[in-house]
């Protein structure tokens, strides 16, 4: 079967968006409950280039808020999240980088990176991923606080410039709250997803405010 992935998409989003994330690469940076669901919304808005960067596995926690099943377990997050998002758009582009990484080791894994998804569950490396990418001027979104079961209206998006937004509660965490619902979380990755592709089309002189 034969499928056009682009005109299809050109039939529900702008053309001239479209053409625009079409040749956007954004790194995703952690593939857990955030990072799988913003990467696989990146992919359905036409994100052309993603690179995928997680050392972990899949195992059975995972499959209530995080894009893989049951078939997964035991593989690779980079390479599962890979053939799923193949299988929504088998021309998109992806780069897998299968290991943990630190900040010692950030300027090799995100070296010519121009737009970031910040999913990480380490507050320390979430710094220093939002550190760096603000020093480098690298557009991100980050995910901040989707813990627990309470109102997803809690959830919120801020901007701390032109080309960093926080998504999130700013302050759950598991620890406290004792939850990581799959509404909440996927809640927060569409923020992030839906932000980034707005950042991306701003840069590119579209806006949709």
């Amino acid at each position: 079967m034969t499928y056009d992935f682009y005109g299809q998409l050109k039939k529900r989003m702008p053309s001239a968006a479209v053409d625009i994330l079409r040749m956007a690469h954004v790194h995703v940076f952690g593939l857990g409950g955030l990072g799988s669901q913003a990467a696989t919304l990146l992919v359905r808005c036409g994100v052309g280039h993603l690179t995928l960067i997680d050392g972990d596995r899949v195992d059975g926690t995972n499959l209530h808020r995080q894009q893989y099943t049951i078939a997964d377990i035991g593989n690779d997050k980079t390479e599962a999240l890979a053939a799923h998002l193949r299988a929504v758009h088998p021309d998109v582009r992806l780069h897998l980088r299968t290991a943990f990484f630190d900040a010692a080791s950030l300027s090799t894994v995100l070296a010519g990176a121009t737009h970031l998804i910040e999913a990480v569950d380490d507050a320390r490396l979430k710094a220093d991923l939002l550190t760096y990418a603000m020093k480098h001027r690298i557009t991100v979104a980050s995910g901040n606080g989707m813990a627990g079961l309470g109102s997803v209206c809690t959830l919120r998006v801020r901007y701390l410039n032109e080309r960093t937004v926080l998504c999130g509660d700013e302050q759950s965490d598991v620890a406290t709250a004792g939850a990581l619902a799959a509404g909440r979380v996927s809640v927060c990755a569409g923020m992030q997803a839906h932000e980034m592709i707005r950042m991306i089309l701003r840069e590119k002189g579209l806006s949709y405010e």
